[in-house]
Formats: structure tokens, C-alpha cells, sequence
């Protein structure tokens, strides 16, 4: 849709000015990942790093909201109902319920068994466990020793020198080395 403005002779695209400041609504958002697959295209590696995006931004428009209000507001709001309170015993506004995806939990709790730093105790995995929703809990009381046995062994090869990416020997039907194209 087109529109001249009479005596200027300019057209302009109402549509694509619209369409602009919709992008820039969700932009200033850090919410691109919403409007991704609108106009075709996009991967779901770029929506996942937009989601992160969108993530880091709603934390932290959160963190500044509770700022303002645990430093200005609430403050002012005692001081004007004449509540004399220490500022130590000053009630303090925290938001809460950021949640990661399972998705990025289970990534994380990957690569941290991968490289060793996973702490395996009743504790900790008792906490993925009940992350990840799964109706299992383990005896806080349990040694490590029949933790161990409970807890499969690391398979990953990563680091080694026959590779997983298709072209190692480790590769089904690959022995030979010859890149997997199929």
C-alpha cells in the first residue's frame, strides 16, 4: 500500500514501515526469535541462539526493574508512610522462575561429565533427576561406590584421534577412513 502525500509527490510503503518498526519492537526486545520463520528461512540453530539472546535480555530488564525498586521505590514507599526501618532490614523485591531449557540442561550436564568436573554425588543427581522430571530419587545415604554402579561410564570420544565427525574409523561401515557422504 502505497500513499502520496498530496503536494509532496513522495509515496511511501505503509507496509514495509510497518513491517520495519515491527522488527524493531522485537529487536529492542532481544524477541527476534518470534518473528524468525516469518518471511521463510531461518535454522533452528539461529532460533536457539536468539532464544538465548532473548534469555540474556529478559534477565536483565528484570535485574534493572529490581534495582529500581529495591533501591527507589520501596525505600521512598517507607519513608513516606513514616515506617522507620533500618536500610540492612529493608525489604528487598526478588524476581524468580528463570528457567533453562531442557534442551540447554542437558547439553551442559553433558559437556561438564564429559570433561570430568560433574560432581557425582546422591545430591547432584538427585537435582537432574528432578531437572530433567524424571520420578526417580536416589538414596541421599547411598556410598559412591553403589552411586557407581547406578551411573553409566563415560562413552565419549572426544579428545581421541579416530574422531566421530564421519571421517575417523570409529565410523560404522568407515574403517577405511573415507569421508561419510552419505
Amino acid at each position: 500500500m502505497n500513499i502520496a502525500v498530496e503536494g509532496g509527490g513522495k509515496a511511501f510503503d505503509l507496509v514495509a514501515i510497518l513491517e520495519q518498526s515491527k522488527k524493531a519492537i522485537y529487536n529492542a526486545f532481544g524477541a527476534q526469535a518470534l518473528i524468525s520463520g516469518e518471511n521463510g528461512g531461518g535454522s533452528y540453530n539461529l532460533i536457539e541462539g536468539q532464544n538465548s539472546i532473548h534469555a540474556y535480555t529478559v534477565k536483565r530488564n528484570v535485574s534493572i526493574i529490581e534495582e529500581v525498586w529495591n533501591k527507589t521505590i520501596i525505600p521512598r514507599l517507607f519513608k513516606f508512610n513514616q515506617w522507620n526501618i533500618a536500610p540492612q532490614d529493608m525489604p528487598k523485591l526478588r524476581a524468580d522462575g528463570f528457567e533453562v531449557s531442557l534442551d540447554e540442561f542437558s547439553k551442559g550436564i553433558q559437556r561438564i561429565g564429559t570433561a570430568g568436573y560433574l560432581p557425582k554425588s546422591p545430591e547432584v543427581i538427585n537435582h537432574i533427576l528432578q531437572t530433567l522430571n524424571i520420578p526417580y530419587e536416589v538414596d541421599e545415604d547411598m556410598s559412591m561406590e553403589e552411586l557407581a554402579t547406578l551411573l553409566p561410564a563415560s562413552t565419549s570420544k572426544s579428545g581421541k584421534g579416530d574422531g566421530t565427525s564421519g571421517t575417523g574409523n570409529s565410523q560404522a561401515g568407515h574403517g577405511d577412513g573415507v569421508e561419510n557422504t552419505g
